[in-house]
């Protein structure tokens, strides 16, 4: 199994002008800064969450067929497509007569209703895609503890900026970790 960010997110969850004001900064001199921190602090959040937080799409690249295929980075909104890779290279689409979505605010689901009638994948590897939309559907509703665990994250980034040594510590800051617990998807198998 393999999972592919086909977009980017295109806003963050935190704006500018929310961290400039965490860190009581006046006029836009650092925006790039700061900028580049939100960035690395949504990353930080969606890894340690196992979430996704702003809309994109994914691909999940699959070698067989599963009755149930539990997909990864929720929350799932949409599925946009299933297809697979037949032996003479073409690609074909899945009606989706053949399959189900279960979303869940954990663990969103495909089910294939009978694996067995569907076209098998020509080639070993990487035969079956499912395309997929994830995350919040915009910055308001990303969960207000996920949005200050990342203004902790970039006050955190901003403060060790120049550090050098010893004093530098890469891992998450308690207070963030804290927040975003609640909210990290646990692996299930």
């Amino acid at each position: 199994m393999q999972l592919i960010e086909l977009t980017q997110p295109v806003a963050e969850p935190v704006t500018y002008s929310e961290a400039a004001a965490h860190l009581r900064l006046d006029g836009t001199a650092q925006q790039t800064l700061i900028e580049s921190y939100i960035k690395s602090a949504r990353n930080v959040a969606e890894a340690y969450t196992r979430r996704t937080l702003m809309p994109r799409t994914f691909r999940l690249v699959l070698d067989a067929w599963e009755p149930v295929v539990i997909l990864p980075k929720p929350p799932v909104t949409s599925i946009n497509a299933v297809s697979v890779v037949l032996s003479n290279g073409s690609s074909v689409a899945v009606m989706p007569t053949a399959w189900r979505f279960l979303p869940g605010e954990g663990h969103a689901k495909v089910l294939f209703s009978n694996t067995s009638a569907l076209a098998l994948p020509g080639i070993a590897a990487g035969g079956i895609t499912i395309d997929y939309s994830a995350g919040y559907v915009s910055a308001a509703d990303v969960p207000q503890a996920i949005k200050t665990a990342i203004l902790l994250m970039v006050g955190y980034l901003y403060d060790v900026r120049v550090a050098v040594g010893g004093d530098f510590s890469p891992t998450l800051p308690l207070g963030a970790r804290a927040l975003l617990e609640a909210y990290r998807v646990r692996r299930v198998g």
